[in-house]
């Protein structure tokens, strides 16, 4: 039985690729955009220009040039700039989830401890109180705290005993803690309050607020185990029966949005990445290299000021098992959506796709309910993140041999510690390992090592891209019509 054709000749040809020892350091800087040859579409009938994703050299030196940017930019414009490169010690998102935490924790001195607030901020909170609704209220706060990065109490008067009175008040509907973590970034939340309005906590509070938070940490265990309440935090990793299923009905679904979550799926998994991280790659951090991709990362969340950028994470086939290939979900994904690379310099353009994948994987899911539950899957209890979960777990405990952990850790982005970080350092060899892997052929089959799929003839890849060009045309005449005649020729066995 032969794989399916997944990737046109000239892409696995090594007459067309050059082949040398330098080219596995190489950093997207270096190779700019060489995953040029993975599709080409022309539409000379809708005056669509020929899409490619390669940058002239000539391109290249022009991008590298400095320019007197600042000559036309007034004082306060620079001034801005700079303020906003101050912010970025945090990421957005992390900041908005403090700016919640410390709403609610203002919220909670207004209504408990209104004497600790500073009079200024008092009076205009009671104005608001008095003559807003509690929505209105709550936004007032919000913006006042985000607009001014002040600290609106008297530190003198909110230790941590305050702070430990707001957290307990904390809990669900039947009395019972979140998890610790929950409060942990209420903590943290209270400490970026502090120091991003000018502030210090001096080493007695900081090590009253670290044996509180032990404390409660304790106390939350203790409740767990008195009550038999679910020990395991967050979603439950998906294990590579349910990753493998769930890549097999998307495929069976066949819109347009299983085409997009198969894809944005199968680079989680062989990534190991967050879904903030995978919705973020940049066509120009994508790099075809003999018989693998590779993806860098500029940055990533234990990584913000990108000493790893350089990295390369190695993505490889599975032509044994086609439903979980990532090149073969990235093909049929291109294909799909051809307008992207006109219209986008992202693999996944547009906004919040982490949502929209989270909502095709409930989807499918909920959907198929039955075929879970045989696998013993709680579709409630499965997430973006499971699948991150899961791909490691798959390296490090569901395989033998497994990759280095340290290769797993690495690619995955956590940190092993400052001492071991001196010692073992990132190789290409090990994380082409850990990539092997992920693709779900075992380590100990002769088939390990397999080489990706080519085609042998022309017509096998014009057919499934002409359907793909002519996609958004058919759907337009006919709604009901399905993209799986797109796919259908990397669905075959033949």
């Amino acid at each position: 039985m032969d794989p399916p054709d997944l990737l046109p000749s000239n892409i696995g040809s090594n007459s067309d690729i050059t082949n040398n020892n330098n080219q596995q350091s190489l950093s997207p800087s270096d190779h700019y955009s060489t995953i040029t040859s993975l599709v080409s579409v022309s539409n000379t009938e809708h005056n669509n220009p020929s899409i490619s994703l390669s940058t002239s050299n000539q391109d290249q030196s022009h991008q590298n040039q400095i320019v007197e940017y600042g000559s036309n930019l007034s004082f306060q414009d620079l001034l801005q700039q700079a303020k906003n490169v101050y912010k970025n010690q945090i990421t957005e998102s992390t900041r908005l989830q403090y700016l919640s935490a410390n709403t609610g924790f203002v919220i909670f001195l207004f209504h408990n401890y209104r004497s600790y607030i500073l009079q200024p901020y008092l009076d205009q909170y009671k104005e608001w109180y008095d003559n807003e609704s509690t929505k209105n209220f709550s936004k007032n706060i919000k913006d006042s705290l985000q607009m001014n990065s002040i600290c609106p109490f008297d530190l003198d008067l909110v230790k941590t005993d305050v702070f430990l009175t707001y957290l307990l008040s904390l809990k669900r509907e039947d009395g019972t803690f979140f998890s610790f973590s929950c409060y942990d970034g209420k903590r943290s939340a209270f400490t970026h309050l502090i120091t991003q309005s000018g502030n210090q906590q001096d080493n007695k509070d900081k090590e009253e607020m670290a044996k509180m938070m032990k404390g409660l940490r304790k106390t939350i265990a203790k409740e767990m185990s008195e009550k038999g309440l679910r020990v395991i935090e967050g979603k439950e990793h998906m294990s590579f029966k349910c990753y493998q299923q769930t890549c097999q009905l998307f495929i069976e679904d066949g819109s347009p949005d299983s085409v997009f979550a198969l894809c944005f799926l199968t680079m989680q998994w062989n990534l190991i990445s967050r879904s903030e991280a995978t919705e973020s790659i940049f066509f120009s951090q994508m790099i075809w290299s003999n018989d693998h991709l590779k993806i860098y990362f500029p940055k990533h969340k234990s990584d913000q000021i990108g000493l790893n950028k350089e990295e390369a994470r190695h993505i490889y086939s599975n032509p044994q098992d086609p439903a979980v290939c990532p090149i073969r979900a990235l093909a049929s994904y291109l294909l799909v959506f051809p307008d992207i690379f006109v219209e986008a310099n992202k693999l996944f353009p547009g906004n919040d796709q982490k949502k929209r994948f989270n909502q095709c994987l409930h989807r499918v899911m909920h959907n198929n309910i039955h075929i879970y539950q045989t696998l013993f899957v709680d579709v409630d209890e499965i997430g973006s993140h499971s699948i991150r979960k899961g791909a490691a777990t798959y390296c490090c405990a569901g395989v033998h041999p497994g990759p280095p952990i340290v290769s797993v850790c690495l690619r995955a982005g956590w940190t092993i510690g400052r001492v071991k970080e001196r010692y073992l350092k990132y190789e290409n060899a090990g994380d082409e390992l850990v990539g092997r892997t992920l693709t779900g052929i075992p380590p100990t089959s002769c088939e390990f090592g397999i080489s990706p799929v080519y085609f042998t003839s022309s017509e096998t890849f014009t057919n499934p891209l002409c359907s793909a060009v002519m996609l958004n045309t058919l759907r337009a005449h006919s709604p009901s019509f399905s993209p799986c005649a797109c796919l259908s020729p990397f669905n075959s066995h033949n």
